[in-house]
């Protein structure tokens, strides 16, 4: 008896091992999600509720004249998705006066460029250096696009790894949630 006892209870514990991994994977999978392109273009960014991504802090880039100029952000909604690698992007308005980027505080910001600074790559490098690797200078202006099964994505920052997360204002967050899943609507 004792051995049909430990028999079973082996078994159970089997069982037990097996549906607790496979649910530690699931959770894993819905809550990182899997690299996508998207492709380039102008999209409309909404969070959970439909409100559009938008950075409210903003820093102003000195260009050539290494001058600060009035820093006045982009009244577009819409973001330009400039594809860098596989699954990653820059996130800038339509004009190219304004792109997204991971300050060193772990927050996120927007750097605007006043109008007569026209200099390449102000927002960092829109493609992988000359060995294929991503240009470390410019990983905070770099973001993975991971798409979960449910279909919307998580935007993670590549420079620490943190996901953004928007309910009434937008941040990081080291574990994404529900408002830290965005869709993506081609904007007309």
């Amino acid at each position: 008896m004792n051995k049909k006892l430990l028999i079973a209870v082996a078994a159970i514990a089997i069982i037990a091992i097996i549906v607790y991994l496979s649910v530690k994977k699931e959770f894993y999978q819905e809550h990182t999600g899997v690299p996508v392109d998207i492709p380039d273009g102008v999209y409309n960014i909404l969070n959970r509720n439909n409100k559009p991504l938008a950075s409210t802090a903003v820093t102003p880039i000195q260009c050539k004249d290494y001058l600060f100029q009035h820093a006045v952000p982009s009244k577009a909604t819409a973001w330009r998705v400039q594809r860098v690698a596989h699954g990653v992007v820059m996130l800038k308005k339509p004009d190219d006066k304004e792109c997204m980027y991971t300050s060193p505080d772990s927050s996120i910001r927007s750097y605007v460029i006043n109008g007569s600074c026209n200099s390449k790559n102000v927002c960092g490098m829109t493609e992988p250096t000359s060995t294929g690797e991503l240009d470390e200078r410019s990983l905070h202006t770099y973001f993975m696009i991971l798409q979960n099964p449910g279909g919307k994505h998580y935007i993670k920052s590549m420079s620490n790894d943190m996901y953004l997360s928007m309910d009434d204002s937008l941040k990081l967050v080291s574990e994404p949630d529900d408002s830290s899943l965005f869709t993506f609507e081609m904007a007309q």
